[in-house]
Parts: C-alpha cells; sequence; structure tokens
C-alpha cells in the first residue's frame, strides 16, 4: 500500500465489481447461517440460558435489567412480535447480529486491505467456535460484538477523513455498546491507544471529535444510569459478585488468567489460525531501503499507518487487559468475555506477518478449501458431542436438562390445579424460563420468587392472579408440595392461591 514499507500484497487480488463482491459475502454468510442454524436446532437440544432469559426479559421494556443493560432487550422486542415468544426468534436475532457484525467487518478490512485481505480474514474468523458453534446464541456479548465493530470502522473513517460526522458516529456506537454491555469501556481503550499513536491531541479535530464522540455515549446512558441508581445498582453489583469481585489468591489468579487465554488463543481461534496457515504464502523477509535483507523491516518515522495501528489495538488491547484485570484484581474472568473481540485478532496476525517480514501474500482459494474443510470438521464435532450424538461423546451440560418431558408432565397437573391455564410460574430463572417457551400459554417468569428482579409482572398480577410455585431446596418442602417429575429429581411445585380473588387475573 502507498506510504507502508510493509507491503500487504494479496495473492491473485480479486478483480470483481464491488457489487459482486459485496453480494458474494452476503450469499455465503446466509449459507453459513442457514447451514449452522439448521444444525444447530436439530442437534441443539434446550436453548443456550441467555436466550431464555432474554425471552423472559423481553415481556417488559426497561431502562435495565437486574443483570444487564437493556439494548440487546430491545432489539429483541420487535422480533418476538413478528416471530413469536419462541426459541426461534433469538436463534434468527442471534445469526443475524453476529453477521451483521462480520459483514461491517469485512466491508472494514475491504477498504483498509483489499478483497483478498478482507475474505481470507473473514473465512478465519467464522472459524472461531464463538461464531459457529454459538451462532444462535443471542446475549450481550452478541450486541457488543456489532457494537464494537461499528466503533473500530468509525473510528478509522474519523481519524482518516477528519470529518466531524464519523466522530458523532463514532459517539453513537459506544453509547449503544454502554447499554449493551459495560464491557464496551475495553473498545474505549482500543480508540484511546489508536488516538494516542496517531497523535490525535496534536489536531484540533480530532480532539474535538474525541470530546464529542464521549459526550453523545455519556448523553446516551444517562437515563440509564438513573434506573440504577434507583435500582440499587444491581447489574453492578451482579457484576462485582459473579466475577470482578472474586479476589482469588496469587497462584490461582496466574492459573485462571493463562486457562482464559489459553482457551480463547488455542482453543476457540485454533481453527482459524490453521486457516490462516494455509492461506499465507511462506516468502523470505524482504530488503526495504535502510535495512539489512533478512532483517526485521521498521516502521516508518512519524504516527504508525493508521489501519496496521487500529487493527493491532482492536486485535490486541483486549487480550492484554482483560488478563491483566484478572491478575491485578483478581477477577474471574469468564470464557466468553472473549466474543467480541477476537475477530480482530485475526488481522492483527496478519498485520504482524507483513510487518515481519516485509510483505503479506495470500491464497484465497486454497483457504477457501481450508474453510469448507474446517466447517465440515466443526459441524461434525458439534453434532457428535450433542444431545442426539454418541452417549460417549455427548458433552453433558444444561442442553440435557429434559424440558420436553418436564413441560408436559407438570403442565397437566398444574393446569389441573390452578382450574386453568398458568399465567404466572416462579421459581429458579433458568427452569422457570425453560418451562415458559415450552408451555402454550408463555407464563410469565418471577425469577427465584422476586419480584423486584421480575418487572413485567405488574402489581396487580402479583395480587389477583395464582401462581405455579417451583422449588429446588428440599428444606423448603412441606406436606402440600409434589414432586414434578422423577427426570428431575429434588424439584417440587405447588400452587399459591391468590392474594385477592376477588378481581379476575390480568398478566
Amino acid at each position: 500500500m502507498p506510504g507502508n514499507p510493509n507491503r500487504v500484497a494479496p495473492h491473485g487480488a480479486w478483480a470483481w465489481p464491488a457489487w459482486s463482491f459485496a453480494a458474494c459475502v452476503t450469499l455465503g454468510l446466509t449459507i453459513f447461517a442457514a447451514i449452522w442454524l439448521g444444525e444447530l436446532s436439530w442437534f441443539g437440544g434446550n436453548p443456550p440460558i441467555d436466550n431464555l432469559e432474554q425471552l423472559a426479559w423481553v415481556r417488559s421494556l426497561e431502562w435495565g435489567y437486574y443483570k444487564h443493560p437493556p439494548v440487546p432487550t430491545w432489539v429483541l422486542w420487535p422480533v418476538v412480535h413478528i416471530l413469536g415468544l419462541r426459541p426461534l426468534s433469538t436463534y434468527v436475532l442471534g445469526a443475524g447480529v453476529t453477521l451483521s457484525a462480520m459483514s461491517v467487518y469485512t466491508a472494514l478490512l475491504t477498504y483498509m486491505r483489499g478483497r483478498s485481505y478482507a475474505s481470507v480474514a473473514l473465512m478465519a474468523a467464522l472459524c472461531i467456535t464463538y461464531y459457529n458453534g454459538r451462532l444462535h446464541f443471542y446475549n450481550h456479548n452478541t450486541v457488543l460484538m456489532l457494537c464494537v465493530v461499528a466503533a473500530a470502522a468509525a473510528c478509522w473513517q474519523a481519524l482518516r477523513t477528519r470529518r466531524l460526522y464519523w466522530w458523532l458516529l463514532l459517539g453513537l456506537s459506544l453509547g449503544l455498546g454502554s447499554l449493551s454491555k459495560y464491557q464496551i469501556t475495553v473498545t474505549g481503550l482500543c480508540i484511546l491507544v489508536v488516538w494516542l499513536q496517531q497523535r490525535g491531541w496534536r489536531d484540533p479535530m480530532h480532539r474535538t471529535g474525541l470530546l464529542s464522540a464521549l459526550l453523545i455515549a455519556l448523553l446516551m446512558v444517562v437515563p440509564h444510569l438513573y434506573w440504577l441508581a434507583a435500582n440499587d445498582f444491581g447489574p453492578v453489583h451482579y457484576a462485582m459478585n459473579s466475577s470482578l469481585g472474586v479476589d482469588m489468591m496469587p497462584v490461582a489468579r496466574l492459573t485462571h488468567v493463562a486457562n482464559w487465554l489459553l482457551d480463547v488463543v488455542m482453543n476457540r481461534m485454533l481453527p482459524a489460525w490453521l486457516l490462516l496457515g494455509f492461506a499465507i504464502v511462506a516468502v523470505p523477509a524482504r530488503a526495504q531501503p535502510s535495512v539489512q535483507a533478512g532483517s526485521r523491516p521498521q516502521l516508518a518515522t512519524g504516527p504508525v499507518d493508521l489501519e496496521r495501528s487500529l487493527l493491532w489495538s482492536f486485535g490486541i488491547v483486549p487480550l492484554l487487559f482483560m488478563p491483566a484485570v484478572g491478575l491485578v484484581f483478581g477477577s474471574e474472568l469468564q470464557l466468553q468475555w472473549g466474543t467480541a473481540f477476537v475477530p480482530f485478532a485475526v488481522p492483527a496476525v496478519m498485520e504482524l506477518w507483513a510487518w515481519y517480514r516485509g510483505e503479506l501474500r495470500l491464497r484465497v482459494r486454497r483457504a477457501a478449501m481450508a474453510f469448507a474443510a474446517l466447517q465440515m470438521l466443526l459441524l461434525a464435532v458439534n453434532m457428535c458431542t450433542s444431545v442426539k450424538g454418541p452417549e460417549s461423546m455427548q458433552s453433558h451440560h444444561w442442553h440435557q436438562f429434559p424440558t420436553d418431558r418436564l413441560a408436559q408432565s407438570l403442565g397437566g397437573q398444574a393446569r389441573s390445579a390452578l382450574g386453568g391455564p398458568i399465567q404466572i410460574v416462579e421459581g429458579p430463572g433458568l427452569v422457570a424460563e425453560a418451562l415458559s417457551v415450552r408451555w402454550n400459554e408463555h407464563p410469565l417468569v418471577m425469577i427465584d420468587g422476586n419480584d423486584a428482579i421480575s418487572p413485567w409482572i405488574d402489581a396487580s398480577a402479583r395480587v389477583h392472579c395464582p401462581r405455579l410455585v417451583l422449588r429446588q431446596d428440599p428444606r423448603l418442602v412441606g406436606p402440600d408440595w409434589r414432586l414434578a417429575d422423577e427426570s428431575v429429581p429434588g424439584l417440587y411445585w405447588r400452587v399459591a392461591p391468590p392474594l385477592d380473588a376477588r378481581m379476575p387475573c390480568r398478566t
């Protein structure tokens, strides 16, 4: 590329018109989604836990929920009203949001480095197991990824064009990200690193733009901050109790951080590295002006190349920052925390290769063949470890829970005891949410019997509606409790009559 001493020179670059390339990418992503959603729906067992949570929360639009900010639930609301309150709605939306992020990601890399580079990076990213075996997941990490990619694209355009409206779009992306998951702060750190590398403080437009973006993001978050204050900062307490406030001992911190990095880099991303191994043409390091042949090429003086700076920052900073948090504060790093950021690790590695070897040559056709082979392998592994795979290979977790049998046996007993449809089910969130989407009446869920974290149940329903109550603690079971089903030992139920039966129940 002009002005870049470490040339990115894809081997056999595509010469298709822009519209044709975009059509091919769209068609490829559509086929990818159809294959994986079909496979995951058929072999998947129970819906993912996060999907069930969203189907419970979407019954009421709030400025926040007891675990997370509100935007993912808002986005699900119109989809549920079109496709219905069922897992399929979350599967379609999860795939749609993930592949929308991949589309923006591909467009950004195409403008930066060309179509061959973007094609190889896209194929490698789709081999990361976050985005194939978990394509049907819909949660806050899913929506955050789209916000992160949009922020990266807006940041690049803002620094490249010096146009204020790109800074405003960056602020919008950060604001939506803040209303999706607080982890957007890692993206803010990535942007700050790029801005500093490009010496943004020297340019009045870049100073004004960065401040404008931060102001827009803060203004967008104000209603949620007000909600947090009015609700005892529930999501903050949840984050502290579940991960940030764990405070592990030094040896445990090192072990935990090493496990997190190995899982992300050498487990989730291993297929991507294999694809890059097939795609990158091994060439000897090339001599550069003022550099001896075979030595490491040196970057040009002045600010680091914008494209490389951005790809390195978004690809490397999150993988360094989150382990640092674990080491310094003893926080428990959730394995899914890399979901929103690791696509950029692929071009970051490609840029490192180009920087070290002097140029980057890619074989797109060979990458496509490796992509097809890896996807078939990943599909086969997912099938074998699913609930319909060989018993010796099945992965035993929530997907194995006998929700269908429980819903059938318990539903009839509960309706008979209630004398009508099930309108409210109270109990452990996960079990109650899974049953709610299985039953035709889709009862409201009172999570853990706590109406404070179940705002979709209004005051009238709490008083005038009977409830199906579930308990998994044998110490709470009395003579009026019944075993829900033999397939779920330890789960009991009873009917709680309304506090005031003089008014009809309306949910």
